[in-house]
């Protein structure tokens, strides 16, 4: 019964990678395609929500300003900050931003947001957060050309890669940043789209007010992003852009404590998703956890020998790094293949931590 279960979690994680492998292999050329030549000139709306930010928000405004996109403008709505965030930006002097104060000081970002969605100017709305940095000047055309070239598209899902530093914690916050970015792409290109990052999103506003915008989810602080996406994407009107020059990086968190605390909101937020998304990205999950749990438990009671055991991690090993391969270069996580072993065994051991922490670390957010 053990052994017919490890069977059954190492098939399933296969499948999976297999499908993720298809996935990446069926856009990745097309996605690092890049025409400068391709005049885009919708005009575009910016919209940076930030809350004691004032160590980012001046360098985040300014690198935007810096983009090469002939029409824009950005929208920097202070989320009730006690650090003076506003005030710094406010001595920045072009007319192309704009500083507002949020006039409702409730938890999450969806109070902020709607009010600089309805103070925006323009219908193509693209969004990302007070500490974050645009991987290059063509941030705002990579994402506008998504929508531009193709009939019928309101919603674009961005990558928000982690910036890497030589802390330990670094690698698997990175490790979990990649691997979440592969499942909803892959499921995005699927038909299936269930979720993005605020961080780098990009929707029009008549979507918006389409779908009544956070109403639907409005008594919980965190979804702005996922369950948005939830409401408003469907097969015919999202896509994905995994082009590097539509990367947003962001500082991954510092402390294990903060980090579990991130992603905590992410748990309050998922139980809304549909049951089909729920029971796959569970699945995926639970065959992780099944797979390390079943292997050291039949080494421990002497179903496997030592090197039967080491023989299944070597297989795993060696068959994931090849199917993850390309969506780890384009993700650029090139590096973290020489730390897979430990952060393969890290993410089952994270699956398990994170309910448990998020039950007893309840709060409004």
């Amino acid at each position: 019964m053990l052994i017919g279960l490890l069977w059954f979690c190492f098939l399933v994680i296969i499948l999976y990678w297999v499908w993720f492998y298809h996935a990446f292999s069926s856009v990745s050329t097309e996605a690092k395609i890049c025409n400068p030549k391709e005049k885009i000139s919708e005009p575009v709306s910016v919209i940076i929500s930030f809350k004691n930010a004032a160590g980012h928000i001046v360098k985040t405004v300014e690198s935007i300003l810096l983009q090469d996109y002939p029409a824009f403008e950005i929208i920097a709505i202070d989320d009730f900050s006690s650090d003076g965030g506003s005030e710094i930006l406010q001595k920045i002097h072009d007319k192309r931003l704009c500083v507002f104060k949020a006039a409702l000081n409730l938890p999450g970002k969806k109070s902020a947001l709607t009010q600089a969605i309805g103070c925006a100017k323009y219908d193509l709305l693209l969004f990302t957060d007070g500490d974050c940095l645009p991987a290059s000047p063509r941030w705002i055309s990579s994402m506008v050309q998504n929508i531009s070239v193709n009939t019928g598209l309101e919603l674009v899902l961005g990558y928000s890669p982690m910036e890497k530093t030589a802390r330990w914690l670094n690698g698997m916050v990175r490790y979990e940043t990649i691997l979440t970015a592969i499942q909803y792409i892959t499921y995005a290109l699927a038909g299936m789209p269930y979720m993005g990052v605020g961080r780098n999103m990009m929707y029009r506003k008549s979507l918006f007010h389409k779908v009544r915008g956070f109403e639907s989810h409005a008594a919980l602080a965190s979804g702005d992003d996922d369950l948005f996406v939830r409401s408003a994407a469907q097969t015919g009107n999202t896509t994905i852009n995994i082009n590097p020059d539509s990367f947003i990086y962001s500082e991954g968190k510092s402390s294990v404590s903060s980090f579990l605390q991130q992603k905590s909101r992410h748990i309050s937020t998922s139980i809304k998703y549909s049951l089909k998304h729920r029971f796959w990205l569970g699945l995926f999950a639970a065959c992780q956890v099944g797979f390390y749990g079943c292997l050291f438990m039949a080494l421990c009671f002497g179903y496997l020998s030592v090197i039967t055991f080491i023989g299944w991690l070597v297989v795993k090993w060696t068959v994931q790094i090849m199917l993850q391969r390309k969506a780890f270069v384009i993700l650029d996580g090139r590096d973290l293949t020489w730390w897979f072993p430990l952060l393969d065994i890290g993410m089952a051991v994270y699956y398990v931590i994170l309910p448990f922490y998020a039950m007893v670390s309840r709060r409004d957010w």
